[in-house]
């Protein structure tokens, strides 16, 4: 199973808090908000991470893209991160099409 958290930025620690109690342990996790937590500077995957726990591994889907020209079709490439190989590859099987490609990758 897998999991799309998009929040904005500000609402990510919430989102995955409010969402760990209604997960099946493994769950792939893909975060696709950017930017980093203010006061704490954390990336969004690690604020992830810390509210539900390693049972979950979170995956980081980012680029250079932004949703309205994926949804239009424009071409682009995005690359799905994670220390946890399987996870990474994973995601580019769910979401790569002709117009959007996913590499995956362990550098987050």
């Amino acid at each position: 199973d897998l999991v799309v958290l998009a929040p904005p930025s500000f609402a990510v620690r919430d989102t995955a808090r409010a969402a760990a109690a209604h997960l099946r342990p493994g769950t792939i996790l893909v975060s696709v908000s950017k930017g980093i937590e203010k006061g704490s500077h954390l990336r969004m995957s690690q604020l992830i991470e810390q509210e539900v726990g390693a049972a979950f591994p979170v995956v980081a889907l980012s680029g250079p893209s932004h949703a309205e020209e994926v949804a239009i079709s424009l071409p682009t490439g995005c690359v799905a991160a994670c220390r946890d190989k399987t996870a990474a590859e994973t995601v580019p099987d769910v979401f790569m099409s002709r117009r959007f490609r996913v590499y995956s990758s362990p550098d987050i």
